[in-house]
């Protein structure tokens, strides 16, 4: 970890004064003089651990907010904006006629998160996979362009199903900038992402799409 990052002057120089104050206020009252040392390095040590700990957990917020926010602006704002009461829907590598309407209430829209870096590779293998899920382009009603999702048809309903593609480059991004890479600490920026995910959705809820969404941790 690049603790440097983690630990300005002015959090080293808040820590540092009480520990001074430790040391020079129980000074009189030892026969030995290394204990007040003891206890003011004890106390130095336990502060620069709590604003280390505390600058990490805001860093680890931003990352999530950031790729969460990413996801959101990129894949389900505009997706949002392309169904409509009646969408039509173009299925790729089919014939050009190989189109159909679905309405509101036959559109499912699943978004599965991964929760770790196993997980991340299973979602993706599995949506990949032709023949559960089709490329197909939803046509905006307004302008008529396309917009590329992943999807499957059951019977009338039209399920799209999507993962975040981002958090692809969440590991290594973690390993080089902080310098964590056991499993159970990464496992921690999934779970911020899946949050900050969570809360755009929950602002968002005037929107009916958006309040179409399903969010499923696997």
């Amino acid at each position: 970890m690049k603790w440097k990052e983690f630990l300005s002057l002015v959090d080293f120089g808040i820590s540092l004064m009480p520990s001074l104050v430790s040391i020079i206020g129980t000074l009189p009252y030892f026969e030995r003089p290394w204990i007040p040392v003891i206890i003011g390095l004890t106390v130095l040590f336990g502060l620069i651990a709590l604003f280390m700990h505390s600058n990490l957990s805001k860093k680890e917020k931003a990352l999530a907010e950031i790729l969460a926010t990413g996801y959101f602006i990129n894949f389900l704002e505009p997706l949002a904006r392309n169904i409509s009461k009646r969408t039509e829907v173009h299925f790729r590598g089919e014939a050009q006629n190989a189109r159909k309407i679905f309405g509101l209430e036959q559109i499912e829209i699943t978004v599965y998160l991964p929760m770790n870096s196993e997980s991340l590779v299973q979602i993706s293998e599995v949506l990949n996979n032709q023949k559960a899920y089709q490329n197909i382009d939803i046509i905006n009603a307004k302008d008529g362009t396309p917009f590329w999702v992943r999807a499957a048809v059951n019977g009338n309903k039209l399920k799209i199903a999507d993962f975040p593609r981002t958090l692809f480059s969440l590991p290594r991004f973690v390993k080089i900038n902080l310098g964590h890479s056991k499993p159970k600490k990464i496992k921690q920026y999934y779970e911020s992402f899946v949050e900050e995910l969570q809360d755009l959705l929950e602002d968002n809820r005037q929107d009916y799409i958006l309040r179409k969404v399903k969010l499923e941790r696997i």
